[in-house]
């Protein structure tokens, strides 16, 4: 069973980015989350290609046959995926997500 894990955006007064909480069953205690009127992210339960935990809203660079891609992790129902598809965790990387690294994407979109 994959670990029940959250974390939630840290921002400032001015909306910038600082930093992450996370909450959730950790060691089997519950954290609590701290903030309620910021997004929460799961802990999808794989790591990327490096070893990285892979959470919603984190945005992963692949290789197609032809080409490399870049995509960001949704959350549908009961389980995870791309906007792409299911693709295999270890041919994925995390190069950030959409609150540290918005340069990525344009207009909230990937690029």
């Amino acid at each position: 069973m994959r670990p029940i894990k959250f974390r939630e955006p840290i921002v400032n007064r001015k909306g910038v980015f600082v930093d992450w909480h996370y909450w959730g069953v950790f060691d089997g205690c519950f954290i609590a989350p701290i903030l309620y009127k910021n997004p929460h992210f799961q802990f999808t339960g794989f790591c990327d290609k490096e070893g990285q935990q892979i959470w919603e809203g984190d945005i992963m660079e692949y290789f197609t046959t032809y080409d490399k891609r870049i995509t960001v992790v949704v959350e549908y129902e009961a389980g995870f995926m791309l906007p792409h598809g299911h693709i295999a965790p270890p041919t994925l990387k995390v190069i950030g997500n959409v609150y540290e690294n918005p340069e990525l994407l344009e207009d909230g979109k990937i690029k």
